[in-house]
């Protein structure tokens, strides 16, 4: 993923995964759209992870994908959550997170979607 981003200028700042979802801080640039970005992303490392012996299980990405802006002040915030996964994720599911962060930024829910 570091590799497929620096290829786009794009800066990671932390990237941090679990066995069912990956969470990347980076910053993108303009000339780069957040969707164009995540499609070169998941296309280039799907590409990699099926031919990679590390991964026998590899079904491919989700259709979907959410993307939150960082404040700077909080940048260093959001690097520790991704450095603390395992631990966060033993007292929340990834599916409840997520739902949660839509309701608190008024995006509207599609249960059909995290099922």
């Amino acid at each position: 993923m570091h590799d497929i981003a620096k290829q786009r200028d794009v800066l990671v700042r932390r990237i941090g995964g679990m066995p069912d979802h990956v969470h990347l801080l980076c910053d993108i640039p303009t000339k780069l759209s957040v969707a164009e970005f995540i499609k070169v992303l998941k296309t280039e490392t799907s590409k990699f992870m099926r031919v990679n012996s590390h991964f026998p299980l590899w079904n491919g990405w989700a259709e979907g994908y959410g993307c939150f802006s960082v404040d700077t002040s909080t940048r260093d915030i959001r690097k520790q959550y991704i450095m603390n996964q395992k631990e966060h994720h033993s007292r929340i599911t990834f599916v409840d997170e997520f739902r949660n962060l839509l309701i608190e930024a008024g995006v509207p829910l599609d249960e059909s979607v995290s099922k």
